[in-house]
């Protein structure tokens, strides 16, 4: 469950544009993105995360490569072995 001051502070202005600047920023970049708890489903359904170059998502609860939202799932332990920026 998300806490208040997250929600809070994800949906001020300056942070809106903060994160639009990182997007754009990092548009051509190959990402990883570590963790996938409520944060992450909160930025899913919020932001356009599809502007990202999301080659995998990596969490502890991913024992073995596998999909998540569409997109490549690892552990950890893997992220090591990616091609990213």
């Amino acid at each position: 469950m998300l806490s208040k001051f997250f929600k809070l502070e994800v949906n001020r202005e300056e942070f809106k544009v903060r994160f639009e600047n990182i997007l754009d920023e990092i548009k051509d970049k190959k990402v990883i993105i570590y963790g996938v708890g409520d944060g992450f489903r909160y930025f899913y359904d919020k932001y356009e995360l599809d502007k990202f170059n999301i080659i995998a998502l990596a969490d502890r609860r991913f024992s073995e490569e596998t999909e998540f939202f569409d997109y490549k799932a690892i552990p950890p332990e893997q992220i090591f072995y990616q091609d990213y920026d």
